[in-house]
């Protein structure tokens, strides 16, 4: 039964049942018993004038508690028509979503079935990534990646938009593919990466942001020591370089900060001992930083492994 029937009901029964009791009342007094003495006859008048009153009170009573259960089943109509329009609104936008992430999934190859260019497959992917199709973007994302048939700086767009989120499951997905393509996003002007790697959020899951060190050693390790001091890529590494001084001393979790200690320890023993480092967060003096991390070891398994890859990297250059 609604709210405003309910009401109505229980607000006449109560009318009726005060009424009733008031009848009763009279009838017991025998104040409507007319004797046909003046005394009596102002008894009779003076309960009529009260049950008249009593008759109107009850009459505008009624006439509210009708408007309350009528303003009620108002308010609950609106609300439903408003939860409708907002269903059929949301599998409207759903419906087209859905439409434009079939049409961009189409610009990735032609009609005959071969690859589709460059740019087109960039505009799909970065069409699907910007209407929260993170899971199936950074599936194709990922494929074309390892078959060299998309640009890193694509890519990059792609896991920037998956990491900024804030779905803890699509930020472990982009994380997780993005380490294994790493060594992929090295580019011939430095490397490609998104800005939630390069500047971390300090608000970032101690999950995710676990991979941040991990996924920049990578990186250096995609390109010789060499190379990476050279003055066409000393920039690039030094904003890498950067990366890894801004993760170490925002850590808070110790075996991740031994992780990175570990890590960066490693990679600046190839590096000059004397200098600055220059990264969008803030500036680094490598003296301290090397002071400060001294000679760590690595607390996790894949941290150990890629330090010993990086003593590799560093001792090839040597």
């Amino acid at each position: 039964m609604q709210r405003g029937t309910l009401t109505t009901l229980s607000a006449v029964a109560c009318i009726l049942g005060l009424f009733a009791a008031f009848g009763v009342i009279l009838w017991g007094t025998d104040a409507l018993v007319f004797t046909g003495s003046d005394a009596s006859a102002k008894v009779v008048s003076a309960v009529l004038a009260l049950v008249g009153a009593f008759l109107a009170a009850v009459v505008s009573i009624i006439g509210l508690v009708v408007k309350h259960a009528i303003d009620i089943r108002t308010e609950d109509r609106l609300a439903a028509e408003s939860q409708r329009s907002a269903i059929l609104q949301r599998e409207a936008e759903n419906r087209l979503a859905l439409e434009a992430a079939i049409s961009a999934v189409r610009l990735l190859a032609t009609q005959s079935g071969s690859p589709s260019l460059p740019i087109q497959r960039a505009g799909a992917l970065i069409t699907l990534s910007s209407l929260g199709q993170h899971t199936l973007t950074l599936a194709l994302a990922s494929e074309l990646l390892q078959r060299n048939e998309l640009e890193p700086s694509t890519a990059a767009v792609v896991l920037e938009h998956a990491l900024r989120s804030g779905k803890a499951d699509v930020q472990a997905d982009a994380m997780a593919r993005l380490g294994d393509a790493a060594a992929q996003m090295a580019t011939p002007n430095g490397f490609e990466l998104p800005m939630a790697i390069v500047v971390p959020a300090a608000d970032m899951p101690l999950h995710i942001r676990r991979w941040v060190p991990l996924i920049v050693a990578r990186v250096l390790l995609a390109r010789p020591l060499k190379e990476w001091l050279s003055p066409q890529f000393a920039p690039s590494a030094n904003t890498l370089l950067g990366t890894l001084c801004v993760i170490w001393e925002t850590e808070s979790h110790a075996s991740s900060k031994r992780d990175v200690a570990a890590i960066l320890a490693e990679v600046l023993s190839g590096f000059p001992a004397d200098g600055t480092i220059i990264h969008p967060a803030k500036a680094f003096a490598i003296s301290t930083i090397r002071d400060g991390v001294g000679i760590s070891q690595s607390a996790s398994d894949v941290g150990a492994i890629l330090v010993e890859d990086l003593r590799a990297w560093r001792v090839v250059q040597v």
